[in-house]
């Protein structure tokens, strides 16, 4: 199974981002500067990138993942959930960061 999660809204505020995706009890996670995930496709659009790869288990049609986005500076997290389509393509999450209201 192969994971892309793309987040949307970053900006110069946003600062350190920690994703990651569990799929049949296997996670896989990793921070990086938002800034440097925008830049990552060659561009400054406020969206980043990341893919995760599982090899090592097998999944079969239906199967659950979660994906999950985590705004370091405050702590704010946007996660959703998704299934193993019947299409060999990568699965997609889509994620909004937004400025946690203090």
């Amino acid at each position: 199974m192969r994971v892309g999660i793309f987040i949307f809204g970053i900006d110069n505020d946003t600062g350190n981002i920690m994703t990651y995706v569990t799929a049949n009890n296997m996670t896989k996670a990793v921070a990086e500067a938002a800034s440097v995930l925008d830049r990552a496709h060659n561009a400054t659009d406020g969206i980043g990138e990341v893919y995760y790869s599982f090899p090592e288990i097998s999944t079969k049609v239906g199967d659950k993942f979660e994906a999950c986005a985590l705004k370091v500076n405050d702590q704010s997290i946007q996660c959703t959930s998704g299934f193993k389509s019947p299409a060999n393509r990568t699965e997609t999450a889509k994620l909004l960061i937004v400025a946690q209201q203090g």
